[in-house]
């Protein structure tokens, strides 16, 4: 059986890699919505009007991936297709959604009538376009910014498009969030990592601070308004049922809530927590 432990308890929308689904779970851990995607999705998010935003990808051939505005009964308000591996979206308070598209290199401001509006080309010169960019971001001042694990940066774009600020990351970096100071908390395969605005690292967990968590792959980040983080750990590449799916965990390094949902969702990647300011999460974003 699935447990949930701890003293907090958050319901959450959440993707699972392996099963292709998304799924949204109450406190106590039971899931009240069910959705199958068919593809991979890394990424997705539960909007204010009720509506879901996810992205998908598919790593055959085919390389079908694309971007669906949906609601729980089923019903597409969006739908932007591509071919270039899509790994994460946004959507974005003027009602366009962001999405990165990993082998075109450019992150991509897409309108509701599925023409894209504005492209910001990202630097990256490594042959493998699979890891050219993880859960891009626009933030509140009008900036992008885009984890590029395959050169191992953090890079911020101003808003047209040129480098404004770039730091070596942790092998594997994938999701972040940018603290109200400007620092900036991003995971990677083993470790939550804190850096300043000059790159250093000012506060950090490893997968060796917090073993009763079972540390696999930690993806998926989002800030709380009460400073702590929640955080998803990966259980896929043969991981499965390693490992605590999702945990909360305060500035003190104290895990407050452990959320193990295998046998609902396998492989959950990413997620949000549904008892926050959804309008935060999308406008600073907290996630």
């Amino acid at each position: 059986m699935d447990t949930i432990t701890g003293k907090s308890r958050h319901p959450f929308l959440c993707t699972d890699t392996s099963g292709m689904n998304l799924l949204e779970f109450d406190p106590e851990g039971n899931v009240i919505w069910k959705k199958h995607t068919g593809k991979i999705c890394f990424d997705v998010w539960a909007l204010p009007d009720e509506k879901i935003l996810y992205c998908f990808y598919d790593d055959g051939a085919a390389r079908d991936s694309g971007v669906v505005l949906t609601d729980r009964e089923g019903r597409i308000f969006f739908n932007y297709s591509s071919r270039y591996e899509i790994f994460g979206c946004q959507p974005l308070p003027n009602g366009n959604v962001l999405a990165g598209e990993l082998r075109n290199k450019r992150v991509i401001e897409i309108a509701s009538d599925g023409f894209v509006q504005k492209q910001i080309n990202i630097d990256y010169e490594e042959e493998n376009l699979h890891e050219a960019m993880r859960m891009p971001r626009k933030m509140a001042d009008g900036t992008y910014i885009v984890v590029q694990p395959g050169n191992r940066r953090i890079v911020r774009y101003s808003a047209d498009g040129n480098v404004i600020w770039s730091t070596f990351t942790r092998p594997d970096a994938f999701g972040f969030v940018e603290k109200p100071n400007g620092n900036i908390v991003y995971t990677s395969q083993t470790a939550l990592t804190e850096i300043d605005k000059s790159g250093r690292t000012v506060w950090e967990v490893t997968a060796e601070d917090i073993p009763q968590i079972g540390v696999k792959w930690l993806l998926g980040v989002q800030l709380l308004e009460n400073g702590n983080l929640a955080v998803c750990n990966w259980l896929g590449h043969g991981h499965e049922n390693e490992g605590t799916s999702i945990f909360e965990i305060t500035p003190d390094k104290q895990i407050v809530w452990e959320c193990n949902i295998q046998q609902a969702a396998p492989n959950a990647a990413n997620f949000e927590l549904l008892d926050c300011d959804l309008d935060a999460a999308m406008s600073r974003p907290m996630r």
